[in-house]
């Protein structure tokens, strides 16, 4: 059993901030410990010095998978130097660790970052201290049903007593919450001539002035990230991460995709948007509409443009004073913290977490509005299982504070699951089902969803729309279990965006895609699959190519092309684009010289490797390779007719493709589609190639490995 004084490093790769929050979880209960336990340090995979893991006794990892078996983005350097063939095989043999991975079993790569990463922490001598702990989406109440005990396990091997307020989540009637709140909020007077009160009594100013500074729409992008910097900048003082753990400023932006250039989450461009038009029917299942940016505004100055595969990230702030459910949420967030609208603020470091760092830090002053508007998601995202914990405490009414504390509980765990996660409850929800609850500041933003932005495959290829970055942006609407209406913040955003309005403008930023989506050689033929919006990165791609092709001189091989949508007359995107380009005699078809492949009949295909010999070897043939266009439309017929359905009833035209070196893009919904074509392009090598269905397997896993089967679901 490890020693409960050891210090405790807990490292996380997260994508949409779930390892994030099971990795403060773990951090938090583990600070739990008393006087006696160890210190602990939380901190992304990526801003951790890796070269300092062999000196760290205890490592716990928690890590989701993302795409088609990929590690988070945050986790990649991370993961690339352990991969290392140069580390000794007894590297870590000093550390002991554990490892938890967030996943969805519906996928054929389940949790195999996790799995991966665990193998190869034993492969280099680290010692476990427990099984690897693996969290499924599929499950009736998600990945804590497997946390919950996972962690009770790993107490009990650290050797902690993790104190009664911990991962059974049971909770006595206080009056403070079991641990410190990072970052406290003070009123201040307002900064010189920027006027405004310094009201710290709630309800002196619901509504703000109307001479309010901030009215132009850049500025006010830029005050609600910076304030939103404030709190960020508090939260590291507070962490007070040694820095010999710290990864070098200059290393981790360089391995940022976007960092490199101008514009960053941190400060994201103001975009002009030049054309807002739906794409589908006003009858159709679902709107998707097709938005052009201006280009310019993305840029920086002499910056390379996007490439195939890139994404736009746009973050959903509200830009103008007239922000709806956000504004009314925030005033009343405000109202119960006892804060002025109005009021400026700085974010200080509690005083039980000023050590090092934290002890100097000073913070800026902000108002408290755009602290709250810029920072948290209070009218889409469900908070998670610490916000009730924490809510429990600030509950006046007796009722109240009783069932917040039930909710946190490890019994009342699905009962939670079915009040928030079922429903997707949002914080401003919450307010109104739980209105004695009054939240400092300070907890809210701890402890509150953070706005997260949203990325969007680009759907154009800066070759050919060199003005314009295209955005094929489905607006999310659904009703959940109960019947409410539900609305994604960000696709709704964009949606209502109106150009050549005083709402024209997006907060974004461009983001590159190339380690996840290799461009191919224009000689090799392309099978693209797409559903839906998915149809985006796969038309920047086939633009760029077209485009090179009949401007640049570039030789293309074939393009085969399957989409897919629910019907022809409602929601067949970018029709008339893609009749054009299959009655063209080059786009798709390819230059006529590429159009035949000599195939060996003696290859059984299986990437490039020859079957036994054969004592009958048949002659070479030439293949022709027929590139085009096929639409299937599931919902027009009496049987439903999918992507794969169509793939099956060309499989001899798609093996062709395949033994010619074609590489597959499939681009669309993480739901099963993926999987789907996937089992079908399998089924097709085995049919066509006369191989087993392990070989087939193989065969296309082989792809994978080679960069030539590319996965782009969301």
């Amino acid at each position: 059993m490890a020693s409960a004084a050891d210090p405790l490093l807990v490292l996380y790769g997260s994508e949409t901030g779930n390892a994030r929050d099971v990795a403060e979880r773990i951090a938090r209960e583990a600070a739990r410990g008393g006087d006696d336990a160890g210190s602990v340090h939380c901190l992304s995979m990526d801003r951790f010095e890796v070269t300092q893991l062999p000196t760290a006794p205890l490592v716990v990892c928690v890590c989701s998978t993302t795409g088609q078996g990929d590690p988070p983005a945050n986790m990649r350097d991370f993961w690339r130097f352990l991969l290392r063939k140069s580390l000794p095989a007894d590297s870590l043999n000093a550390v002991r660790f554990a490892v938890f991975g967030l996943g969805d079993s519906h996928y054929q790569k389940y949790n195999v970052a996790a799995k991966r990463l665990h193998r190869r922490l034993l492969a280099l001598g680290a010692r476990e201290l427990l099984d690897l702990g693996l969290g499924d989406d599929q499950h009736p109440t998600g990945y804590e049903a497997t946390l919950d005990p996972w962690l009770e396990r790993l107490w009990r091997a650290l050797g902690r007593t993790v104190g009664p307020s911990t991962s059974a989540h049971h909770q006595s009637v206080e009056s403070q919450p079991a641990d410190p709140c990072r970052v406290v909020v003070r009123v201040v007077e307002a900064p010189e001539g920027l006027g405004s009160g310094s009201g710290s009594e709630a309800g002196t100013n619901d509504r703000l002035d109307d001479d309010r500074p901030v009215r132009d729409v850049e500025a006010r992008v830029r005050e609600l990230c910076d304030a939103a910097r404030e709190l960020d900048r508090a939260l590291e003082a507070a962490a007070a991460i040694p820095p010999r753990l710290l990864r070098s400023s200059s290393r981790t932006a360089s391995s940022s995709s976007s960092s490199a250039r101008a514009f960053t989450e941190d400060r994201p461009a103001v975009a002009t948007v030049l054309v807002n038009a739906p794409l589908t029917a006003p009858d159709a299942d679902a709107e998707v509409r097709h938005v052009e940016i201006a280009a310019a505004d993305v840029l920086g100055a002499g910056e390379p443009p996007h490439r195939p595969g890139d994404c736009l990230a746009v973050s959903p702030l509200p830009q103008d004073d007239d922000a709806g459910e956000t504004r009314a949420a925030t005033i009343e967030v405000l109202r119960r913290a006892g804060i002025a609208p109005d009021a400026w603020v700085v974010c200080e470091v509690s005083d039980r977490c000023r050590t090092g760092v934290g002890h100097a830090y000073v913070g800026t002053p902000v108002r408290a509005m755009a602290l709250v508007e810029g920072a948290l998601d209070l009218i889409s995202a469900s908070p998670r299982r610490y916000f009730f914990e924490t809510a429990a405490t600030f509950a006046s009414h007796p009722k109240e504070a009783e069932r917040l504390r039930h909710f946190a509980s490890k019994d009342g765990r699905d009962e939670l699951w079915y009040y928030n996660e079922r429903e997707r409850r949002c914080v401003r929800e919450f307010l109104e089902d739980f209105p004695s609850v009054a939240m400092p500041l300070g907890w809210m933003l701890t402890t509150a969803p953070r706005l997260r932005p949203r990325l969007f495959s680009i759907a154009s290829a800066a070759s050919a729309a060199p003005d314009a970055i295209h955005l094929t942006v489905t607006t999310v609407r659904w009703k959940t279990h109960y019947g409410r209406t539900r609305h994604g913040l960000c696709s709704n955003a964009v949606a209502r965006v109106a150009p050549g309005s005083g709402t024209s403008k997006l907060a974004c930023w461009l983001c590159s895609n190339g380690a996840t989506f290799p461009p191919p050689r224009d000689d090799a033929p392309l099978v693209l699959v797409c559903t839906g919006s998915g149809v985006a990165p796969l038309r920047s791609l086939v633009q760029d190519r077209v485009h090179r092709a009949l401007h640049a001189g570039a030789r293309i091989a074939p393009t085969l092309v399957f989409f897919g949508c629910r019907r022809e007359a409602g929601d067949f995107l970018y029709r008339e684009e893609w009749e054009a380009l299959a009655g063209d005699p080059i786009a798709l078809l390819g230059h006529p010289e590429l159009r035949t492949f000599t195939n060996d009949a003696n290859d059984d295909g299986s990437c490039g490797s020859p079957l036994n010999p054969k004592p009958n070897p048949k002659p070479s043939e030439v293949v022709h390779l027929e590139g085009g266009f096929v639409p299937a439309f599931s919902r027009d017929g009496a049987a439903k007719d999918y992507v794969q359905h169509r793939i099956a009833s060309h499989a001899m035209r798609v093996w062709r493709m395949l033994r010619a070196g074609a590489a597959v893009y499939v681009a669309g919904s993480a739901a099963k589609m993926p999987q789907d074509v996937r089992e079908t392009m399998e089924k097709v090598v085995e049919a066509c190639g006369g191989v087993s269905i392990d070989d087939a397997r193989a065969y296309v896993r082989g792809m994978e490995n080679g960069g030539r089967y590319v996965v782009e679901a969301w």
